[in-house]
């Protein structure tokens, strides 16, 4: 598995694991860990559509 997939993995869990979060401080937490992988990810998906 390549780092692109397992960020992308990383990306789904957060999405299916931030609903269940109650706490208001892990919850911001899980929003800027998905942010920060997100924009990772579009990032590289950017730069190999440029080559």
């Amino acid at each position: 598995m390549g780092l692109l997939s397992a960020v992308d993995f990383a990306l789904r869990d957060l999405a299916e694991i931030m609903p269940h979060i109650t706490l208001d401080t892990a919850r911001e937490q899980a929003e800027a860990c998905r942010a920060m992988l997100a924009e990772a990810f579009n990032a590289e998906i950017d730069a190999e559509l440029d080559h």
